[in-house]
């Protein structure tokens, strides 16, 4: 960010808290999430203005704030809506199922901000996610049959307004591995990214995994999930229409790409219904 702080860490209970009362803290501060789930990618995002949730004492650097839109990636509501919308011209082409990429980008963004503490990538990625979620799928305009391949070629040949042609190989890449094989040091297209892109591209391709997963019957009706991150395991509690059984079939199967990357299972659970384990 370019602006120089001195950090000390405090336990909350023990130092902060007092420090807070006696008003002896300084005019930032960061409330982590604790153990090994801790991450200052996650507190950092929450200062995005000056009444950020974690930014209690409005502390409002205009160095900071006004670089925010750079660091933090798309967030305004209309500049997402911009981005769905130019996707969505690029899906139309290839007869893609609109309703299902629309419903898939909204689960995967939500995850990508929820599992920010564990995938600890910079916001600016989350438009990634979104565009290849958006269009995993229009390989099927060539054919259903490997169409994860297909759409790997469709996207890096194409373009969308305010994406570098760097950024467009990452949306290919993530689209590429949304099924199927993980990524390999042997396919041409992941191999000629440097290390950071590769391991962008593996998390970013998790993460959409899991999304794609929750829309198995393309009928929407996860309509919400809230992720609870543990040490050993992720739980997410899904929001929707009762019956959600091919969604948990198909979560099981994709989801160890996901145990793989972040070191932790998954648990898939229904509000209202006892928790059902997904092993990976």
């Amino acid at each position: 960010v370019g602006v120089n702080v001195d950090l000390q860490i405090m336990d909350f209970n023990a130092e902060f808290v007092p420090a807070l009362r006696a008003h002896e803290v300084g005019p930032l501060y960061f409330v982590g999430t604790g153990g090994s789930t801790w991450s200052g990618v996650s507190d950092v995002a929450d200062i995005s203005d000056p009444q950020g949730a974690t930014n209690y004492t409005e502390w409002n650097n205009p160095e900071w704030f006004e670089r925010w839109d750079e660091l933090s990636g798309t967030r305004d509501p209309e500049r997402q809506r911009e981005l769905l919308n130019a996707a969505a011209v690029l899906g139309r082409k290839y007869h893609f199922d609109e309703a299902h990429a629309r419903h898939v980008a909204a689960l995967a963004t939500s995850l990508f901000d929820q599992l920010a503490p564990i995938h600890g990538l910079p916001a600016e990625n989350r438009k990634i996610l979104q565009a290849a979620a958006m269009l995993c799928d229009i390989g099927q305009f060539v054919s259903f049959k490997g169409h994860h391949k297909h759409s790997l070629y469709l996207i890096s040949n194409s373009e969308l307004p305010d994406f570098s042609h760097r950024e467009m190989q990452l949306v290919a890449n993530v689209a590429r591995y949304h099924r199927k094989a993980h990524p390999q040091p042997h396919h041409h297209a992941f191999a000629v990214l440097d290390a950071d892109d590769q391991e962008r591209v593996t998390k970013l391709a998790a993460i959409l995994r899991i999304a794609d997963s929750l829309d198995r019957e393309r009928t929407q009706r996860v309509t919400g999930v809230d992720v609870r991150i543990g040490t050993d395991e992720v739980a997410l509690w899904l929001d929707g229409t009762a019956g959600l059984l091919l969604e948990g079939w198909t979560l099981k199967k994709k989801s160890n790409l996901f145990k793989s990357v972040f070191g932790r299972r998954l648990q898939l659970r229904f509000l209202g219904e006892e928790p059902a384990e997904v092993q990976s």
